[in-house]
């Protein structure tokens, strides 16, 4: 790990830089798998990638609004000084957790379900950690590639 780590050709300078890495991650498996092995919703396909206001470190995800007026976001809180990132450092991985097919596809699944779930079930029930966290620990690769079928 240390020496993949180290390869200049898996690190990404700049916050901007890795802001606009995070925001095309994972999208390419939601179209990859739209029509060939699941049907992806609409909502899942849009995803904002954000540098949290705070630098405690950690990532994190918020779900779009109901409505669908505003995507889900991936939200990385990055400590202070930090410029040079790492596609293996938790990159690649954190993105798929939070992103697709973690998370984001998750919940964006779960909230376009409105003609079989009604709003408790989207919006409350769907949140249990059991579900959601093993949901995206199976899509978190150690290899940084998404386990999707095919």
């Amino acid at each position: 790990m240390a020496i993949l780590d180290g390869d200049p050709a898996g690190r990404i300078e700049g916050r901007e830089n890795f802001r606009a890495w995070m925001q095309d991650l994972p999208i390419a498996p939601s179209r990859s798998c739209t029509s060939t092995h699941f049907d992806v919703p609409e909502s899942a396909r849009r995803i904002e990638a954000m540098i949290a206001p705070v630098d405690g470190g950690g990532i994190y995800y918020t779900e779009p609004t109901e409505d669908g007026s505003r995507a889900g976001r991936i939200w990385w809180s990055m400590p202070a000084g930090l410029d040079t990132f790492s596609h293996l450092e938790g990159g690649s991985r954190n993105v798929y957790h939070e992103g697709v097919p973690g998370h984001h596809l998750e919940r964006s699944q779960t909230m376009a379900e409105r003609e079989n779930l009604n709003r408790w079930q989207r919006l409350i029930c769907a949140g249990v950690s059991g579900h959601g966290e093993g949901w995206a620990t199976y899509a978190e690769p150690a290899d940084g590639r998404a386990r999707l079928p095919g």
